[in-house]
């Protein structure tokens, strides 16, 4: 695959966890789970300022800051799954469970290829 289309995959893997974060937080706050819809929200805000980074301002990865992404996806993701068991659904903690510990997986390689 391409240099520039696999970029261009990642972000916008990217802006589809950011906007299923930041419909998820905002359908928190309005069934008064507070804490967890800021939370959730706040983590795809930080996603979205990424995404419009990637595209507009720089159009290369800094590493540093895709291990905070990552982190930050994964986590969220990871209060999602929690958020979905709590109101009972029935299969959609384990897809965003696997996501989230996949996110977290990723950051994990990242930086220990980072480091070496």
């Amino acid at each position: 695959m391409k240099n520039e289309t696999r970029h261009k995959l990642e972000a916008l893997s990217h802006l589809i966890v950011g906007i299923l974060l930041f419909t998820k937080g905002y359908d928190k706050l309005s069934h008064h789970f507070v804490v967890t819809g800021i939370i959730i929200m706040a983590m795809s805000l930080f996603i979205f300022g990424y995404f419009i980074y990637l595209l507009r301002i720089k159009k290369v990865h800094d590493k540093k800051l895709e291990l905070l992404v990552h982190l930050a996806e994964g986590i969220a993701l990871l209060f999602t799954t929690y958020v979905y068991w709590e109101t009972g659904k029935k299969y959609l903690p384990y897809a965003t469970g696997v996501a989230g510990i996949a996110y977290l997986v990723v950051a994990v390689v990242r930086w220990r290829k980072k480091a070496a």
